[in-house]
């Protein structure tokens, strides 16, 4: 690890002089909140990728910033809501989807579900985390089944429990309906009424019998399908990274090669983004260039890369080259009309 000292104007290279981190308390009591430890990339990428190093190299500079952003966060993860959150990126969200989707497929980073509390409303977002630091996460309401399932296993004989001994036991303000009425309840346990004197044996007379008649009451109670079932087990879920869907349309490669670490993008600055592309175009001659490789070679995504097509399209200097393959057109290459670029 390369040690700097940021001390008001200058940059100090401490790596010749911090052989350990013995100095370090010293140097944090004199230099206070002006000392910023930096590591090199290489120890970056090795503590954000692990042994992926490679996939590194075919991120767009977006995704690469997502990734070190959820990777700073460690084992508090990032949220993609809220004012702390993703957002503060600055990056559209339709973008910062397509960014997601890659740092999902290479298997970097996982996600899950989750809903939290913002502007005092309840929203839906999502919770992002490297793999290594993968811990489950679960809602509310699957944490409530989860419980009901281990009290309904401690439960024996018969597995099953009224409810108001299930209300005392968990101990919730949510309704005992809507957990019931739960599609992951539905599947481990039934509702099902049973006579009085079944489920408590040792009843008075008055107790199990009806008023105006003999017959017996009954108890509505939750019943476990599978008493042998394990709540946990049920429940850890799968620390592998999730299927995202496919990252790449049919007929590309995986192994693309836009990154931070690539020279294949090359952008221009105080120049167009929509000019730089119908340069790209231009040069391509008469084979043109697919939408996906116009946004590998300008780092962008493929909802940038589309839309810039359109603008171009409108623009009436770029037309679509319509290909037959077997029995089905494919629009797949755009070529520059021989026209100037407009002024």
């Amino acid at each position: 690890m390369t040690t700097w000292i940021q001390n008001l104007k200058s940059f100090v290279n401490l790596k010749l002089f911090l052989k350990t981190f013995i100095l370090l308390p010293l140097l944090r009591t004199k230099y206070g909140e002006q000392l910023v430890l930096v590591a090199c990339q290489a120890a970056r990428n090795v503590a954000l990728a692990g042994v992926q190093i490679g996939v590194l190299e075919t991120l767009a500079i977006n995704s690469y910033i997502m990734l070190e952003r959820i990777g700073r966060s460690r084992g508090h993860r990032d949220v993609t809501q809220g004012r702390y959150g993703l957002s503060r990126l600055n990056i559209p969200p339709k973008s910062a989807f397509y960014f997601r989707k890659r740092l999902l497929a290479d298997g970097l980073i996982v996600k899950q579900p989750i809903s939290m509390r913002v502007s005092n409303r309840n929203v839906l977002g999502t919770l992002l985390h490297l793999s290594r630091f993968y811990s489950l996460r679960l809602p509310k309401l699957l944490y409530l089944i989860k419980r009901l399932m281990q009290i309904l296993k401690d439960s024996p004989p018969y597995y099953m429990l009224d409810y108001p001994t299930i209300r005392t036991k968990l101990s919730t303000s949510v309704q005992l309906k809507k957990i019931l009425a739960a599609s992951e309840m539905r599947q481990y346990a039934v509702v099902e009424s049973v006579p009085y004197r079944f489920y408590f044996p040792d009843a008075r007379i008055k107790d199990w019998k009806m008023r105006n008649c003999d017959n017996e009451k009954q108890v509505k109670v939750v019943r476990l399908i599978d008493p042998s079932i394990d709540p946990e087990a049920l429940f850890q879920g799968d620390e592998a990274p999730p299927d995202d869907g496919s990252l790449y349309s049919e007929g590309e490669e995986e192994n693309s090669s836009s990154g931070i670490l690539s020279n294949a993008v090359i952008q221009r600055h105080h120049h167009s983004i929509v000019q730089q592309a119908y340069a790209f175009v231009e040069a391509s001659g008469s084979e043109g260039l697919t939408q996906g490789a116009l946004g590998e070679q300008l780092g962008l995504s493929q909802l940038d890369a589309r839309s810039i097509i359109r603008v171009l399209s409108r623009l009436m200097i770029v037309h679509c080259i319509v290909k037959e393959v077997k029995k089905n057109r494919v629009f797949g290459r755009w070529t520059a009309r021989p026209t100037k670029w407009p002024t």
